[in-house]
């Protein structure tokens, strides 16, 4: 028996059919109308196929049609007549109650209500989502869960909308994303939000009992936080599902494999964007790009002795500038990373020991990332930055809306795919963020970088 989604497909490819013999029609009959005599019996027989082929697939249209119409009729009074089923006894190994309103449970309850009503979209309403997460996680897991429970439509192949669900991606960036590691202060914006900042400010002076102060001006000006769309895909297979759905234990592996994928993917293009974002209508502008230009300059050699100097030049720029450094990153390629690390002195005693100690330099903490790009200039060239992470702020806008479909079709590149024919899951998650520095004296970067 076909399932909806071939149906659909078989009755697409039957419209095309119609629509390549209508057009041999008109071609064949201009033929025959056009033909020289002793020609024109044999486009007309030409004529007569094509008009054949096109009351043939018409009628195959016209059959899948009602096919279709039967099949949502079928799957429609199905799903309401379904009686949910446990989960096998015995064959899932059970998770201890967490205590009752626990840190844990609470964390991932997004994600597993995400998980149970992928279960109950893929087997159809065949299995009960709540009994089925008292036996995969628990009393008390269960019971937070259901009140996470935002939205779930599967209208159209399974949607589901869960905004608790940016707490528990965006909370594990900050151990994977390098603009989030650096302490940066952090503000939800449900939309844009203009922050206003002093520019500059008059000086103080030591005046005797009776002297006036003498007026002084202030300069303003502000910081927009515009969040701007994220979308991220990930596309999974459908056999962890089916595993699960008899089951088996796949399930919090799935569980954990979700939310891992997802991380990574808003991992790389939040980074990629808060770092070297290009500032058009649709993507922020990277903090790279808002530093002072006086804060921006190239590299003075190669030399140990230069790349000391260029180094310790880079904090002296903010401390010049008057901001306490209150939590100081280095931001570089980690082949830039790796050649600090080896750099010896005269004697051959390794000149940055901190960095294989304890991930420093200078006294302040390394971040790697492959974000920053080691092709630059002349295709070798990369950059060091230096940041005071306080200094950033990072807007998070609307919550993370998260949709599951089980059918459809996804792109990839210039093709599409469809998700029943390769048996996937595709989950799309989008997310809105922007950030600014503080202050554009905050961040200061070395150019040029060749090592």
């Amino acid at each position: 028996m076909k399932t909806v989604p071939e149906i659909r497909q078989a009755l697409g490819l039957a419209v095309e059919a119609m629509k390549a013999a209508s057009s041999a029609i008109a071609e064949t009959r201009a033929a025959a109308r056009t033909a020289a005599e002793p020609d024109k019996p044999a486009a007309e027989v030409k004529a007569a196929a094509a008009s054949k082929a096109y009351d043939d697939a018409r009628a195959e249209a016209a059959d899948l049609a009602e096919e279709l119409k039967r099949a949502e009729e079928a799957e429609t009074v199905a799903a309401r007549s379904a009686t949910p089923r446990q989960t096998p006894e015995g064959t899932l190994a059970t998770v201890p109650a967490s205590p009752k309103g626990g840190d844990e449970a609470r964390k991932m309850a997004p994600v597993r209500r995400m998980v149970a009503d992928m279960m109950v979209a893929h087997s159809r309403g065949q299995i009960d989502a709540e009994k089925w997460l008292i036996l995969a996680y628990g009393e008390e897991a269960a019971a937070v869960v259901k009140a996470t429970h935002q939205l779930t439509s599967y209208a159209t192949g399974g949607a589901l909308s869960l905004p608790d669900f940016a707490e528990t991606i965006i909370e594990g960036l900050e151990n994977m994303t390098v603009v989030r590691r650096m302490q940066p202060q952090v503000l939800s914006v449900p939309g844009a939000l203009i922050i206003p900042r002093e520019t500059s400010a008059p000086s103080g002076s030591w005046l005797g009992e009776n002297t006036a102060g003498t007026p002084g001006v202030f300069g303003f000006g502000d910081i927009k936080l515009d969040p701007k769309r994220l979308v991220i895909e990930s596309v999974i297979s459908r056999r962890l599902l089916d595993v699960a759905a008899r089951g088996g234990a796949a399930v919090r592996n799935l569980e954990a494999y979700v939310v891992k994928r997802l991380r990574e993917k808003t991992a790389v293009n939040e980074d990629a964007g808060f770092l070297r974002g290009a500032g058009t209508e649709f993507a922020p502008l990277g903090i790279r790009y808002q530093a002072v230009a006086g804060n921006v300059n190239a590299i003075s050699g190669t030399t140990a002795a230069q790349i000391e100097a260029d180094l310790r030049s880079l904090p002296l720029k903010l401390e010049t500038a008057n901001i306490v450094v209150q939590a100081g990153y280095w931001i570089m390629p980690p082949r830039t990373k790796a050649h600090l690390a080896t750099l010896r002195d005269a004697i051959g005693a390794r000149i940055y020991e901190s960095i294989d100690e304890n991930g420093t330099l200078l006294g302040y903490p390394i971040l790697t990332t492959n974000q920053i790009p080691t092709n630059l200039g002349g295709g070798t060239e990369t950059e060091i930055s230096f940041v005071n992470g306080p200094s950033i702020i990072v807007g998070n806008g609307s919550d993370a809306e998260v949709r599951v479909s089980i059918e459809g079709s996804y792109q990839s590149g210039a093709e599409h795919y469809s998700l029943v024919q390769r048996n996937e899951i595709l989950i799309h998650m989008e997310l809105y963020a922007d950030c600014k520095l503080e202050r554009t004296e905050a961040m200061a970067v070395l150019t040029g970088v060749t090592y």
